[in-house]
């Protein structure tokens, strides 16, 4: 059996993100990848079981990072706007800290490539914000929408101007804080 290298690993693990952010999940074959990190495809096939198996390990790192950074930022309970705002400060400049691998995420949001076992991992690593978000709605600090719709209020409009012509708002303090308004007003109770 054929020795790990870390170095390579790491080399096919970001060749990947680029192949599948360049030409998405259908042009990004194992042949690609492999040319693209400089090592045969067999090589791949010692870190992976398959494409598929690629995508979720590198998808569930990522998110798992994204998560773990996110979520630094609350180290203390706080008032609820004040966490919600810190989440929401912090998702922010994540992605602008890490914008291939925000761009992969987006990539596998809604995929079926996505093992059903990774999204129910994922679940339980948000487990505290969720329990966050529904203790407001109890406390009467927020709407009773369901989570999943405030959920979508909280980091929708992130996402839409991200995508559209506000990523210059999003990198101002102003154009933040504007924001983070009509996504509080629109959340709380």
């Amino acid at each position: 059996m054929r020795q790990r290298d870390p170095d390579k690993e790491k080399r096919v693990y970001l060749k990947a993100i680029e192949v599948i952010n360049e030409l998405g999940f259908h042009g990004a074959s194992i042949a690609k990848i492999a040319k693209e990190a400089g090592v045969s495809p067999a090589t791949i096939y010692i870190y992976f079981q398959s494409r598929e198996d690629m995508i979720n390990q590198i998808y569930m790192q990522l998110k798992l990072k994204m998560v773990e950074t996110v979520f630094s930022v609350i180290d203390r309970p706080d008032d609820l706007s004040v966490s919600i705002k810190k989440l929401w400060l912090a998702y922010i400049q994540w992605i602008f800290d890490n914008e291939t691998d925000f761009c992969f995420l987006e990539q596998c949001a809604n995929s079926p490539l996505i093992d059903k076992g990774n999204q129910e991992k994922i679940k339980k690593v948000l487990t505290p914000y969720i329990a966050m978000l529904e203790s407001g709605r109890k406390q009467h600090l927020l709407k009773q929408y369901p989570i999943e719709v405030l959920n979508s209020l909280i980091h929708g409009p992130i996402l839409h101007m991200y995508k559209s012509e506000g990523k210059e708002w999003l990198k101002s303090s102003k154009g933040r804080n504007l924001l983070y308004q009509a996504v509080w007003d629109s959340i709380r109770y």
